[in-house]
């Protein structure tokens, strides 16, 4: 078989590119109301291509809203996440829970020669509340984070964590036992550091690829029981900065709280619906506001 000419694939490649924001355009036009002519505007689709599909919807007696319930999965998460205002809320409870593992794991050695802290993971429990739009195709989600729980049989090492199927099973049939009113809202690990100049010159607090390969699984798994995290958490933690007891926001996501010698930076990265992870998310604690 002869190799695909470069021109024909880069044709190939704009239409797929074309579909996939006629696709996006008809999705904010019938699914949340949003008018053809703004819909046309922020998918950089012309205006008359959307005025020419729906001509040819009616022409074939098809339904245009019909249609548009049947886009593809990457539609959904480009649109929806555009238009979502999520939050997530750590209560005091939550915050007291991480920072207590986060710490421990730091500053208390694995055991034996040679060893260091360790990373920590664990699952994050709560309730989420909708709000409903304003006038406006945006919505928001708040989620109210309760109760943290830490895997003891995750598998920790200085660089990385590999969470335990069977301590997530565990976890998740004990919480519909004592706490079914909450729901699995996300989960979080931690970014341990020898110092404080590492942490930030190594930008600490953001995710690397493998955690962005890993969540895809658990995703996979979690939904098919029911679930549906919304958002990872990471604590960066290292020694330095100043003493004492105070917290900052650096950004929406992201807030650092400083305890005694420990600095602590908690991000949250948004999980989009298709897995990929944003930062189009807000954080908020108790330590923290504004």
């Amino acid at each position: 078989m002869s190799v695909l000419p470069v021109s024909l694939k880069r044709i190939r490649t704009r239409l797929e590119q074309r579909i996939w924001q006629v696709s996006c355009a008809i999705y904010l036009w019938k699914q949340h109301h949003v008018s053809k002519a703004r819909a046309a505007r922020l998918t950089a689709v012309p205006e008359s291509d959307l005025d020419y599909i729906e001509h040819l919807a009616a022409t074939t007696k098809q339904s245009l809203l019909e249609l548009s319930q049947r886009v593809d999965e990457e539609v959904l998460a480009e649109v929806d996440g555009y238009l979502e205002n999520l939050t997530v809320s750590l209560d005091q409870r939550a915050v007291e829970d991480i920072l207590l593992a986060a710490a421990e794991t730091y500053a208390v050695k694995a055991g034996g020669s040679g060893k260091k802290y360790t990373e920590v993971y664990g699952l994050c429990f709560g309730t989420r509340k909708d709000i409903p739009p304003n006038g406006t195709p945006e919505f928001a989600q708040i989620l109210n984070v309760n109760r943290i729980v830490t895997q003891i049989r995750a598998r920790a090492r200085a660089s990385e964590v590999t969470p335990n199927d069977k301590s997530a099973r565990v976890h998740r049939q004990v919480a519909e036992k004592f706490f079914r009113h909450l729901e699995l809202l996300g989960d979080y690990h931690s970014h341990p550091f020898n110092d404080l100049s590492a942490l930030k010159g190594r930008r600490g607090w953001e995710y690397s690829t493998s955690d962005q390969a890993a969540i895809m699984p658990w995703l996979a798994a979690t939904r098919s029981e029911g679930s549906d995290p919304r958002f990872s958490l990471i604590i960066a933690i290292a020694r330095g900065g100043k003493t004492g007891r105070h917290g900052t926001r650096l950004a929406p996501n992201r807030v650092q709280l400083t305890i005694d010698e420990y600095y602590f930076l908690i991000a949250a990265y948004r999980i989009r619906r298709d897995g990929l992870y944003d930062r189009k998310i807000t954080l908020e604690i108790p330590q923290v506001n504004g």
